[in-house]
């Protein structure tokens, strides 16, 4: 876990808070796509919630900030990058927010309507990964 940590970027976001880029691979140069990223964010947060590997709030943060600054563009309007660029194939913007991403809102309390209201459109979704996610993370909130 600690490679992620070391070899992501930190950065102050357009908020002006810390953020994270980083690659698809370790030592690749090509910058990770939303839905990969989903999937690095869901370990991570299995990694975090384990309380085995080290993994604080505080780093976790920066990665729902790399959400809601920098990858959101707007309702229904997300970045096919996890650097808030768009490509082709599977860096191509996207209109929903995948399950991963849904798992952060503990770490920023305010983004939780943010994060869950796209895609659960009067609390319901088609989509079981994101239903559960969204499960877990109001469990999560309700206990802050």
């Amino acid at each position: 876990m600690s490679w992620f940590f070391s070899a992501a970027q930190r950065y102050p976001d357009p908020a002006g808070r810390p953020a994270y880029r980083w690659d698809y691979a370790y030592q690749d140069k090509h910058v990770e796509d939303a839905g990969h990223g989903s999937l690095d964010v869901e370990g991570l947060h299995q990694a975090y919630l384990s309380d085995r590997y080290g993994i604080t709030s505080d780093m976790m943060a920066p990665l729902v900030n790399t959400f809601t600054d920098v990858m959101t563009k707007g309702t229904g309007h997300y970045a096919g990058r996890v650097d808030g660029t768009d490509g082709t194939g599977s860096s191509a913007p996207g209109k929903d927010v995948r399950s991963g991403w849904l798992l952060l809102a503990e770490f920023q309390p305010a983004s939780y309507q943010l994060l869950l209201s796209p895609d659960l459109p009067g609390g319901n979704s088609g989509a079981v990964d994101q239903f559960a996610a969204a499960l877990l993370a109001k469990s999560r909130h309700n206990r802050a």
